[in-house]
């Protein structure tokens, strides 16, 4: 059922999505990691394969390290800026192409930078296309696999939320509000795989592979949902119909597979309690 016109009245006030902002703060705390990258490389280039001064390597390395990794630490603490596109293929031919761009750009600036340390006169942009294509192979597959790991970035445990309202005093949503370009369209439950947490609000992960946002939080929805609806990590509601199985992880958490036969949620220790209780382990 499609409801034109009328999300303000669905809505509740203050709930329409903020000006997406850049996180600095988490790939800036993950800076001595790249150093550490570009040290151990340096060495390894230093003993095996260069035979010029130690601190000329260890400065090209860690550059290209920095040049390649902080970009791409930005990247994985922003997902929210490629995330909710209408077509999962959007959000993975835009991922590419900044993969690409990237590395091409930090390949060039270590051979500028090479060429600058080294005190050679003679420059020519983009002279060596094979080195850039490998660091672009190199880039991308590195990008993706820490861009899609499962999970997501790891945060500070947190207690179960408490809900805003007891659940058994309050009436049920019977189908969920989300956004569609300047639509709201009313999802019935039944459809609902599971639901993420996404800064106030939340994305509705459907049967069929689609992806909407909702504007209510994620905490708001766990107190408004039925009992179908399960809370397996702080980011993490689950339809309890949609669940195929579930199989212990590590550190007392369990991993949830849905009946997609894709879908695989790993609950966090503060409710692995509830997952116990949903299957009688």
């Amino acid at each position: 059922m499609r409801i034109c016109g009328v999300s303000c009245i669905l809505e509740p006030v203050g709930s329409l999505p903020e000006k997406k902002r850049i996180d600095f703060k988490g790939p800036l705390r993950h800076l001595y990691l790249i150093f550490l990258v570009g040290m151990v490389l340096a060495l390894g280039h230093y003993f095996f394969q260069e035979k010029e001064p130690f601190l000329q390597v260890l400065l090209i390395q860690v550059f290209t390290v920095f040049n390649i990794g902080f970009p791409l630490t930005l990247i994985i603490f922003n997902k929210h800026f490629f995330q909710g596109k209408r077509f999962k293929i959007a959000e993975i031919a835009l991922l590419l192409l900044c993969f690409v761009v990237l590395a091409m750009l930090a390949s060039e600036l270590e051979n500028l930078f090479r060429y600058l340390i080294r005190n050679r006169s003679s420059y020519a942009p983009f002279s060596t296309l094979e080195p850039h294509l490998a660091t672009a192979v190199i880039t991308t597959v590195l990008g993706f696999v820490f861009y899609y790991v499962p999970g997501g970035q790891p945060g500070p445990e947190q207690a179960p939320e408490k809900p805003r309202a007891a659940r058994d005093n309050v009436t049920h949503l019977e189908r969920i509000p989300v956004r569609q370009f300047r639509e709201t369209l009313l999802v019935e439950l039944d459809r609902v795989l599971y639901i993420e947490a996404y800064d106030n609000y939340a994305f509705v992960f459907l049967t069929n592979g689609e992806k909407m946002l909702c504007n209510y939080s994620l905490g708001y929805l766990e107190s408004v949902l039925p009992r179908e609806f399960i809370r397996i990590h702080r980011k993490h509601l689950v339809n309890k119909q949609k669940i195929h199985s579930v199989s212990k992880h590590t550190h007392n958490r369990y991993k949830v597979k849905l009946n997609d036969d894709r879908t695989e949620l790993v609950s966090s220790a503060g409710y692995s309690e509830k997952v116990r209780e949903l299957v009688e382990i």
